[in-house]
């Protein structure tokens, strides 16, 4: 009887091989979502060179001046790039989160 009510309200004592399944579904989770946030990341800088390089001829141009036009889309691809940087920061960081769970447990 005291088994149920402990069991009811969530009293039962875990063993270590379940709470280590539960330590490597984390760790399984964050590095799953690390390689997903580096894959994002490798598609931002592939995007970013395409717009940093894009020939600003006069049917893609912004204005009409065509140091301008390189300036804007130089820019432009920096800023994809610097997304990229901060998506693969986080990344590394769910990588780190991963790791710092299983060392702990």
């Amino acid at each position: 009887m005291s088994e149920d009510v402990n069991k009811s309200l969530g009293l039962e004592e875990t063993s270590k091989s379940e709470n280590k399944a539960a330590t490597q579904k984390d760790l399984n989770s964050y590095l799953i979502a690390s390689l997903w946030l580096y894959g994002i990341a490798v598609i931002l800088v592939i995007v970013g060179f395409i717009t940093g390089y894009k020939e600003s001829t006069y049917d893609n141009s912004i204005v009409n001046g065509d140091a301008y036009n390189y300036i804007i889309f130089a820019t432009r691809g920096v800023i994809w790039i610097g997304t990229a940087i901060l998506v693969s920061i986080i990344g590394f960081a769910c990588q780190i989160k991963g790791h710092v769970i299983d060392l702990y447990e």
